[in-house]
């Protein structure tokens, strides 16, 4: 994964966890930096003591409206990166950025849109909120759950497109503290708001298991749903919801030696390492993939599988859609022909 200097332009104080990051790449650099809503920066840390880190963060600003690259990052605690972009970053400095990745963006359709969205899920959900206001007459329901008032990232934001597009923006803010987690009966209630809604869910893993369970179990069209995995080594839910899938026992058949890639534009062969996922194949070939949690999770590592067969220990942050388009993850996949291609940079 190729990465390229972004300067810091601006830092800005969203609520006493959040802060947003605004960026300016280099003149010769500004097409490759391109964006569409939902989508994301990956960055590369520079860790004092550890070796770089590289971390994913939505950008919440609107390409069709605002010139800047703008993430916002929270605060986690004990979160290396998190507090690093707090902490240490500053107006001037330079980092490394890679370009934009992402398919967490509005479809081209005329359908309403629900939004579901926790904490700093909003990020993404904001700037496709901002592009579908200023293009489109589509109804948008956002629901916006937080832990209290005082942690509701882009409020004042939030109530002036309400009251600006009060006619096709409506918003409900769940506050957990007052309110306890959303029920069923209140995913509902808003999943019935609009018939044939595509349904858009960012937020911790557990709250997007449970929208999505609840709408497909209530004959939701999951070819509708869309969502955004964001968690990282950075985050750790270590509740009673955290995800608890189990990894499936896959082992690849003898005599498979090798396998194709393509990344960065190059087609390359890569020796296959018995007992190892394509991800750790291609690590330990030398290349550079795209790739952060290695646990199914973030949908970082995600590839387009061109030919051949392989199998997949966790499909976490795949839906039924995507499996059908032949996407697969380098971390959990595992070769079972000797004819397997994938294709990084799809």
């Amino acid at each position: 994964m190729k990465f390229y200097s972004l300067t810091v332009n601006d830092i800005i104080n969203e609520t006493l966890d959040a802060k947003s990051i605004i960026f300016k790449p280099r003149d010769e650099d500004i097409t490759l930096f391109k964006y569409q809503s939902g989508q994301y920066l990956t960055f590369r840390i520079p860790l004092q003591g550890t070796t770089n880190l590289e971390r994913c963060y939505s950008l919440s600003s609107t390409p069709i409206i605002e010139s800047e690259l703008k993430v916002t990052v929270k605060r986690i605690n004990n979160g290396l990166v998190s507090n690093w972009f707090h902490d240490i970053l500053q107006v001037g400095d330079v980092i490394d950025v890679a370009k934009p990745k992402g398919r967490f963006i509005l479809q081209p359709a005329t359908n309403p849109i629900l939004f579901f969205a926790a904490g700093s899920g909003i990020t993404p959900v904001i700037s496709i909120i901002k592009n579908t206001l200023n293009t489109t007459n589509r109804l948008i329901y956002l629901i916006y759950a937080n832990q209290n008032q005082e942690s509701i990232i882009f409020h004042e934001e939030i109530q002036r497109l309400s009251e600006k597009y009060k006619y096709q923006f409506t918003c409900h803010y769940h506050i957990s503290s007052v309110l306890g987690r959303l029920t069923e009966d209140i995913i509902l209630d808003f999943i019935n708001l609009a018939d044939d809604a595509h349904l858009y869910i960012c937020g911790p893993e557990s709250f997007m298991s449970l929208i999505k369970e609840v709408s497909v179990r209530n004959n939701f069209n999951e070819n509708n749903i869309f969502l955004e995995y964001f968690n990282s080594p950075d985050i750790t839910e270590d509740d009673e919801n955290a995800n608890t899938s189990k990894s499936k026992t896959i082992v690849a058949p003898k005599g498979i030696s090798k396998f194709t890639i393509t990344l960065d534009e190059n087609i390359c062969e890569v020796p296959y390492k018995h007992g190892s996922t394509l991800l750790e194949s291609i690590l330990s070939a030398g290349f550079d993939p795209s790739y952060l949690c290695k646990e199914a999770h973030c949908g970082s590592c995600m590839a387009v599988r061109k030919s051949g067969e392989v199998a997949m220990k966790k499909t976490t942050s795949l839906s039924k859609r995507d499996l059908s388009r032949d996407y697969i993850l380098l971390c959990q996949a595992i070769p079972l022909s000797k004819d397997v291609w994938v294709d990084c940079d799809s």
